[in-house]
């Protein structure tokens, strides 16, 4: 790609995630890798400073709209999904998505991570200690008989 160009690339895998602070981020098959390149040169129309929150919000926002739109998704269930600044995606204060961004010479390169299938074990004790994780498909593929009441799911940044 030219320098002034937008790129991104998808992963089915990831085998050497990093998270913030040097942490890894562990990459379970059946999982979203999202890294999208933004020119440097960008004119955004926010503070540059709000990057992760604002990459943060559209996360939280596709998640919130997955879930409405599920017809598996628990019925009578609430399902809170919240930006934690400056880059985790909650779901009910656990985590479901992961943020970093870092720059190149030319790039803005913007790391997505969503647990989608699977929820890694995180510990939390020592070095690599964090919060506990979820994934999407534990609110999406629940066994209730009861399918006639509403689905909410709430939106926010905590």
């Amino acid at each position: 790609p030219n320098n002034g160009d937008c790129w991104g690339v998808t992963a089915r895998r990831q085998t050497n995630g990093r998270g913030t602070s040097g942490r890894d981020w562990l990459g379970c098959d059946g999982n979203c890798f999202l890294t999208i390149a933004l020119p440097c040169s960008t004119d955004m129309k926010f503070p540059l400073s709000l990057l992760p929150l604002y990459i943060g919000n559209a996360v939280a926002h596709a998640i919130s709209n997955s879930l409405s739109a599920s017809s598996s998704f628990p019925r009578n269930k609430v399902a809170v999904v919240s930006v934690k600044w400056p880059n985790d995606v909650l779901l009910c204060d656990d985590k479901v998505a992961g943020i970093l961004i870092e720059s190149d010479m030319d790039h803005f390169l913007i790391g997505i991570g969503i647990n989608v299938a699977h929820a890694p074990t995180i510990s939390s004790e020592g070095a690599h200690r964090g919060r506990s994780s979820t994934c999407l498909h534990e609110y999406s593929h629940c066994n209730d008989d009861d399918n006639n009441n509403d689905v909410t799911v709430e939106h926010g940044v905590a």
